[in-house]
């Protein structure tokens, strides 16, 4: 994806992104809000641009051998907590991230919310083409293109 977009990627261990940002043997990186704060790469890297290339989904997996050993009221109680937790875990995470907006907004970061994302989109169009021959990842290309 990185190269499609035009740029070098370069594989770093994470704890040398800084380093890398200080000597400029990077030009930038890719982080949430909190990692960007967190890491101190807001102070080496100070423009952050939205793009939302890539969204991670936190998701529980549980073994279908383990699953089918818990009884119907395991299972129940199992989804009931599971959603709960969920539901915590991103309150949680806005907040965090919203701290992590003000700090650096607070340090004078650049923040770049609006641009064009078509020529993105259009960059990285390929790389959807190649995986929409599967049938199942064509279905769940069409369902996150969707999420807004």
């Amino acid at each position: 994806m990185i190269k499609a977009l035009g740029a070098q990627p370069i594989e770093l261990p994470y704890g040398q992104v800084s380093t890398g940002l200080s000597t400029r043997l990077v030009d930038g990186a890719e982080n949430n809000w909190p990692s960007y704060v967190t890491t101190g790469h807001y102070k080496l890297a100070p423009y952050y641009t939205l793009t939302e290339h890539t969204m991670g989904p936190e998701v529980l997996i549980m073994s279908p051998r383990a699953w089918e050993s818990l009884s119907v009221e395991d299972q129940d109680l199992f989804r009931a907590a599971a959603e709960e937790s969920s539901a915590f875990m991103r309150d949680l995470w806005s907040q965090w991230e919203e701290r992590s907006r003000v700090q650096a907004r607070t340090n004078q970061n650049v923040i770049v919310s609006e641009f064009d994302r078509k020529p993105f989109e259009d960059a990285v169009g390929g790389m959807f083409a190649g995986q929409s021959t599967n049938g199942d990842r064509r279905q769940l290309i069409e369902r996150i293109r969707q999420v807004q």
